[in-house]
């Protein structure tokens, strides 16, 4: 069976169900059908990368930390979210040299109990820091000068912009959209998203260059798009007889802390241009150990392709976002980059920017992390 997406026809149960508008209950959801019987064949990763660069963040007592939950990039600058969410946003240049930092542990104005993200406005001029526990965003100059503190009506997730007060968020309580309105405090639930990841938390809303951001979960079905009018039903996935349940990969983890055999499920990023969708894909691959691939699709012939790193580690292309640079971007672990040092550094296939290898040498165990920023 050859790779295909097939679009569905929607009747207007699901459509009024979904409340779409109806351009787009005519053009989606677009079915995507993936198993081991049509499963995508490989291409290089290299063949389609059209830029590549190296960043090493700086490390010093003011700025370490070993694992990054979530990383932009705007006004020139870095923006980084630690693992461990209590030390605020730390903030470097594009060659990876420590600015500052801003945002602490408090109950006083600008602090938080943990932060679970942060947002910028849509003039990019504002840093949101979102605090979940506290029910606030922390709003913040792009040089870490705190402007002012602004009461949520309830518990969100994640939270982006899509007007000048106005925002759509994501609450794992009761699974709905949220668009609201930072001035007037007032907000309303949109649909409810299909619950059945296993759990929620760091960057759930994914920018995407045709003007809207998409949303999905672990073990979710669906991609969800989001513009300033409205909420819909994007891109639907059937992995049929491969296709794993919530309850499934809980039972196998609680048994055994393996994932379920011969089972695909979806999985972060959900990347968006006019011409592609990229999304990640969570299967069997070896013994018991499970891996993700990065799947690209053709968003006119339909076309998958299944992404075969050859460039620098194994994680090049699990890219966390699009950047505000327009740039994908994943984090390369200091300990793996010194187990891959060797073969990285006698690699001839391609033509590594100047400067990238002197990088990868130098690398020391102790160092933050590596950002690996490229363009498809």
């Amino acid at each position: 069976m050859n790779n295909k997406v097939i679009a569905l026809i929607l009747l207007t149960s699901l459509a009024s169900c979904l409340g779409t508008d109806q351009e787009n209950s005519n053009e989606y959801p677009i079915l995507i059908e993936l198993s081991k019987d049509n499963f995508p064949g490989e291409k290089l990763l290299s063949e389609d990368v059209n830029s590549v660069r190296l960043v090493a963040l700086e490390t010093n007592e003011s700025c370490f930390f070993d694992r990054i939950s979530q990383v932009n990039q705007v006004d020139n600058k870095i923006f980084i979210l630690p693992y461990t969410k209590t030390n605020g946003v730390m903030v470097f240049d594009q060659q990876g040299k420590y600015l500052y930092n801003f945002g602490k542990v408090g109950k006083g104005p600008g602090e938080f109990s943990e932060l679970i993200g942060f947002s910028f406005s849509k003039d990019l001029k504002t840093i949101y820091l979102v605090s979940y526990n506290d029910k606030k965003l922390c709003a913040y100059s792009l040089d870490g000068e705190f402007i002012r503190d602004i009461s949520l009506p309830t518990y969100l997730c994640d939270l982006e912009f899509i007007g000048k007060d106005d925002y759509v968020a994501i609450n794992n309580r009761s699974h709905y959209f949220k668009f609201g309105d930072i001035q007037t405090g007032m907000y309303r639930d949109t649909i409810k998203w299909t619950a059945g990841q296993m759990s929620v938390g760091g960057k759930l809303f994914y920018k995407s260059e045709p003007g809207h951001f998409n949303y999905s979960s672990t073990l979710m079905d669906t991609i969800y798009s989001i513009d300033a009018e409205d909420v819909y039903a994007r891109f639907c996935f059937d992995f049929g007889s491969q296709s794993c349940s919530a309850e499934e990969l809980r039972n196998a983890m609680e048994k055994n802390r393996y994932y379920p055999p011969n089972k695909f499920f979806l999985e972060n990023p959900y990347l968006e241009t006019s011409d592609y969708l990229y999304f990640g894909l969570m299967r069997q691959k070896e013994s018991k150990y499970y891996g993700k691939d990065m799947i690209r699709m053709d968003q006119k012939s339909g076309e998958l392709v299944r992404y075969k790193d050859d460039i620098v580690f194994r994680n090049a292309q699990y890219a966390m976002i699009i950047t505000y640079n327009s740039e994908l971007v994943s984090v390369i672990s200091p300990a793996y980059m010194n187990e891959a040092r060797d073969s990285i550094l006698l690699n001839q296939d391609f033509d590594y920017p100047k400067g990238f290898k002197d990088i990868i040498e130098a690398m020391e165990e102790e160092d933050n992390p590596l950002l690996f920023f490229f363009t498809l």
